[in-house]
């Protein structure tokens, strides 16, 4: 009786700590997968939102570039169709745009160059190397569809068949840093201007992402294998104590899996804290602090939508820097720059809090006036030019006069889109430009 009873007391225990064992087991693994999975959904997000931010930025970059080969082309055209051939003006278009793109830095050391394509089929001599700051050395020389990066990549192959294909790609290769001789790994926008049958590109290494991924994937790794180890103490333990300690060992998991939850919940408010840093980044000119390009075009799209829907109208006002050449030309770009951020500045505080100020590029700035007719637009920067005028920038010891010409316009019901509007205030600024500078036009 008593051995009966004895192997009944050795099958229960057996069987009671087969079973928590078994639900330790499950349990412990499944934790694991889950906490792995979900650290990796974390991971591939958060690097595809960088990603994402990047592909923006570069679109963004190669966007203002061909419009400003555009802008000068048409201004050249505009002045000297009368006393230049049409090979003069192109000859003239190209060295000034060709010029410009060797000396503009982007962001992160960033650069843009310029690939002249003779021939769209491809292979050896396809394209000439026109702009490069990157390999200066190298500029003019042919390029060859049959290059190959360190990795096998055939990037002219890649980017001259999605030109084909779209008029612009993103290409991802390896290819040196610039003054450096180390290879990293780079996305790349490229985007075709036909009139020159010049391919514009610039591109970002993506260093950042891949140290971020590789700093994640070593924190997870490190993650599992303290919880393993915790798990292997606390399965130790419950199974020394066995069925005395079974309701402990349920509040010591029931605790665990919290702490667990609480670990998810803490890394996802981080990763949104960074998502939300990444976006702001996205839509903010990182010189002047200001809204950018795309956020203000976000922005009067929707005071279209709203206007369509009852809202009060709105107008815009694109202001530019009368002769802003003249002050880097005799003071720096430095000094460039602190007055392009003086002025964000008075643009800012001057002006009402509802209205948005943006850097629409170089030294233009797009600002959206709601809730106001053409003319009220026109005196509320009327009063900010005045402010303007009459407030030099203090740079290094120097008083830099500054003044501004703003274009206004209203949105209408005859205008079909907000380009249409944009143009239409570009037009006054020019018409402003023309009066003698520092001046407001509206309709």
């Amino acid at each position: 009786m008593q051995i009966a009873q004895t192997r009944i007391r050795v099958l229960y225990y057996t069987g009671t700590v087969s079973i928590v064992v078994m639900i330790l087991a499950v349990m412990g693994f499944s934790s694991v997968l889950f906490y792995t999975s979900q650290t990796q959904q974390k991971i591939r997000l958060l690097a595809q939102g960088i990603l994402d931010m990047k592909k923006l930025y570069l679109q963004d970059a190669i966007d203002r570039t061909i419009q400003h080969i555009e802008i000068d082309r048409r201004r050249i055209e505009g002045q000297c169709s009368s006393r230049l051939n049409p090979e003069e003006i192109e000859r003239q278009v190209k060295a000034i745009a060709t010029d410009r793109i060797r000396q503009e830095r982007l962001a992160d050391n960033g650069y843009i160059w310029i690939n002249w394509v003779i021939d769209y089929e491809g292979g050896d001599n396809y394209a000439i190397r026109l702009v490069h700051p990157n390999l200066p050395e190298t500029e003019g020389s042919y390029l060859s569809t049959k290059t190959q990066d360190v990795k096998g990549n055939f990037p002219y192959l890649a980017e001259l068949e999605g030109i084909k294909k779209g008029g612009a790609a993103f290409n991802e290769y390896y290819f040196k840093k610039l003054g450096s001789e180390d290879i990293a790994h780079k996305l790349t926008y490229a985007k075709l201007y036909e009139p020159f049958d010049w391919i514009v590109a610039t591109g970002v290494y993506l260093d950042d992402i891949d140290a971020l991924t590789e700093a994640e994937t070593q924190s997870m790794r490190r993650a599992e294998r303290s919880f393993i180890l915790r798990f292997i103490g606390l399965g130790a333990l419950v199974l020394t104590l066995a069925l005395a300690l079974i309701i402990l060992f349920e509040q010591r998991l029931s605790a665990l899996i919290q702490g667990l939850q609480g670990d998810l919940l803490l890394k996802n408010s981080e990763l949104e804290e960074e998502k939300r840093r990444i976006e702001d980044i996205a839509y903010l000119d990182p010189l002047t602090g200001l809204l950018n390009r795309r956020a203000i075009l976000d922005l009067i799209e929707r005071a279209v939508a709203g206007v369509r829907r009852g809202d009060p109208p709105f107008s815009v006002a694109l202001a530019d820097v009368d002769r802003f050449k003249l002050v880097n030309d005799e003071f720096g770009h430095l000094a460039g720059d602190r007055v392009l951020a003086s002025i964000a500045e008075t643009l800012t505080t001057r002006l009402r809090g509802i209205d948005a100020v943006s850097r629409w590029g170089g030294e233009e700035f797009l600002i959206l006036v709601p809730s106001s007719s053409e003319s009220e637009a026109a005196e509320g920067m009327n009063r900010v030019r005045e402010i303007l005028a009459s407030s030099p920038v203090v740079f290094e010891g120097f008083r830099i006069p500054v003044t501004v010409s703003f274009g206004v316009a209203g949105w209408n019901e005859s205008l079909t889109s907000v380009t249409e509007l944009i143009k239409l205030a570009d037009s006054r600024l020019y018409a402003a430009k023309e009066g003698g500078r520092n001046l407001v036009v509206a309709g």
